[in-house]
């Protein structure tokens, strides 16, 4: 099993791609592949703007989530 902490800057590319409810479905999907999370990264990711918008969603809850 393949386990990985991903910087927040992949959050960022993984959100800006078209499919990125494709590829968040299959990463959390995949028994091979665990990604792990911690405090800081989550706080990193908080300090979005609440403003800013990815089309019609917001971007800091789509990275959050």
């Amino acid at each position: 099993m393949l386990r990985v902490i991903f910087d927040t800057n992949i959050y960022g590319k993984i959100v800006e791609e078209k499919n990125f409810e494709e590829i968040a479905t299959k990463i959390r999907n995949d028994g091979n592949f665990k990604v792990y999370g911690f405090q800081l990264i989550r706080k990193e990711l908080r300090s979005t703007p609440k403003t800013e918008k990815l089309g019609k969603l917001s971007k800091r809850n789509l990275l959050l989530n």
